[in-house]
């Protein structure tokens, strides 16, 4: 999302710059629409198995670590990390779908989505962690 910095009106005129986020107005639309439908999933019974829990978990902290970074700053570092997050919330959308809807077993809907998930994981993590600025951008979260 790109938009003029806070500053009052009058300060807008002269220094008329703007800035560009890491998320996009579309993104964070698009973030929102993601949590409303995954919390009406909790009206189906089979969203409440006991091993679905620990990926609820994660879809509930992956969403809110990239709500976080939505007015900070443009850095291609900090794009990385939410591309990454949001590889995640793909991932675990598809295992709920195949796992509430279709209703397929966790285990079963998870040997299914492995392979893909394993090779594009990997190499995402690993380029997150070569970069030595990692650590700099969870201390400005």
């Amino acid at each position: 999302m790109i938009e003029l910095v806070d500053l009052p009106t009058p300060l807008r005129a002269l220094f008329p710059f703007q800035r560009k986020y890491v998320l996009t107005t579309e993104e964070v639309a698009s973030l929102a629409g993601k949590l409303e439908g995954f919390l009406k999933m909790f009206q189906y019974p089979r969203m409440h198995l006991p091993e679905l829990f620990p990926h609820v978990v994660s879809f509930f902290t992956l969403t809110s670590d990239v709500k976080l970074f939505e007015k900070l700053p443009f850095t291609e570092l900090k794009r990385g990390v939410v591309d990454f997050c949001f590889q995640h919330i793909k991932c675990l959308e598809e295992l709920f779908v195949r796992v509430v809807i279709r209703n397929e077993e966790v285990q079963d809907a998870l040997k299914a989505m492995e392979e893909r998930i394993v090779a594009s994981d990997v190499s995402a993590f690993d380029e997150l962690m070569q970069n030595p600025s990692f650590a700099q951008i969870i201390r400005e979260r």
